[in-house]
């Protein structure tokens, strides 16, 4: 239901699945009912309980708990239950963590030091690591760029997002010339797959390889504290915004369905607003 008809993710959809398997484990181990008709409002109360005993963090509690209202939902709608045991049941609240972003100067050192692609390995490290930035796309986006994702003369690329919601991303030229260099060197190794982006053994992206590049990259060229594809993704907007963009304008940008996505970016602003602030101004 979650995959066919809420199209979600792969990932979401596989996190739920982990989440349903942790609570029916419980409800085993715990002498509870498991079939999904006898289940006791006082089962999912234990569970959580025991999920804070085990010093899961607030984020993950939210997460599972959003698993278990979305099944039971489910099921009232099947006409399986007549109610639902998470009536009344308050989540835990949890601070939203401001984004982490790289400063410009760190991304212009990123890409200045970084040297010039001598093999298709190293052309496939560097492009991975300026589509993602220049585009400001989702690690799972970036995978699943295909040959005729690359609109040459538009100076676009088309990206599907979470729920196969297209959009346009405008790109510099120079990154439109830098994908022609190097469709030539992924022709030679004869993938049978049309991914944009292919592995020296012409097989495709995965996510732990792109999770590997960027990490090893920003762990060379920064200082950040979070070293993931994400950071760039964050970059992407909060310097767009930096530097005037309208905020509607960065939500469609970024694929977001809700604005309020979106400003959380502006919040990163407005801090390091305060921040240049507090240096500069003799009254700060």
């Amino acid at each position: 239901y979650i995959r066919s008809e809420k199209r979600y993710s792969e990932h979401t959809c596989e996190a739920y699945h982990r989440d349903l398997q942790q609570f029916f484990t419980f409800l085993d181990k715990e002498t509870y009912p498991s079939a999904v008709t006898d289940i006791p409002k006082d089962a999912v109360r234990h569970w959580l309980v025991f999920l804070r005993s085990e010093q899961f963090e607030s984020k993950t509690l939210l997460r599972k708990l959003s698993t278990l209202k979305s099944f039971f939902r489910f099921l009232r709608a099947q006409g399986i239950r007549t109610d639902n045991p998470l009536t009344g049941i308050i989540a835990p609240k949890t601070p939203k963590p401001l984004p982490v972003f790289l400063p410009e100067r760190h991304t212009d050192r990123l890409f200045s030091a970084w040297p010039v692609p001598v093999n298709h390995e190293q052309h496939t490290r560097l492009l991975i690591l300026e589509i993602l930035y220049q585009t400001g796309m989702r690690r799972a986006e970036l995978i699943q760029l295909r040959l005729d994702s690359i609109r040459v003369e538009e100076g676009r690329i088309k990206v599907l997002g979470k729920g196969n919601k297209e959009r346009l991303i405008p790109v510099q030229a120079a990154l439109i010339q830098q994908i022609l260099a190097y469709l030539p060197g992924r022709e030679a190794l004869n993938p049978t797959h049309t991914f944009l982006l292919v592995l020296k053994n012409g097989g495709a992206l995965y996510p732990r390889y792109v999770y590997r590049v960027v990490h090893e990259a920003l762990q060379r060229y920064t200082n950040a504290a979070k070293k993931s594809p994400h950071v760039l993704r964050h970059t992407f907007a909060t310097q767009l915004l930096n530097q005037g963009a309208p905020v509607n304008a960065v939500k469609e940008l970024l694929g977001h369905a809700s604005l309020a996505s979106t400003q959380l970016y502006t919040h990163t602003t407005i801090a390091q607003l305060k921040e240049v602030h507090r240096k500069a101004h003799p009254k700060a």
